[in-house]
């Protein structure tokens, strides 16, 4: 299935997606007015296929980094991916 929003967007591109300011992003599905930002990240399988999407939004603008992103894929990796 095609999934709309951010998430929909992790989805179709099987990455992780980092939206620095949700009221400027077309695709955002809002579930607060008061959501800045917004990271989607997939959650795989041993074989590699995603089998959830790990969402975190903050209020708070710059509250998430690159870096952040891709130590919390790491950490789903380590976690589900085995």
């Amino acid at each position: 299935t095609c999934r709309p929003g951010v998430g929909g967007a992790a989805e179709r591109a099987n990455r992780v997606q980092l939206v620095d300011d949700d009221h400027a992003c077309p695709r955002l599905i809002a579930c607060s007015s008061s959501i800045l930002l917004d990271i989607v990240l997939p959650v795989r399988d041993s074989a590699g296929n995603v089998i959830a999407f790990f969402d975190i939004d903050s209020n708070q603008p710059g509250a998430y980094t690159s870096n952040n992103a891709e130590q919390l894929q790491k950490i789903l990796d380590s976690a589900f991916a085995k």
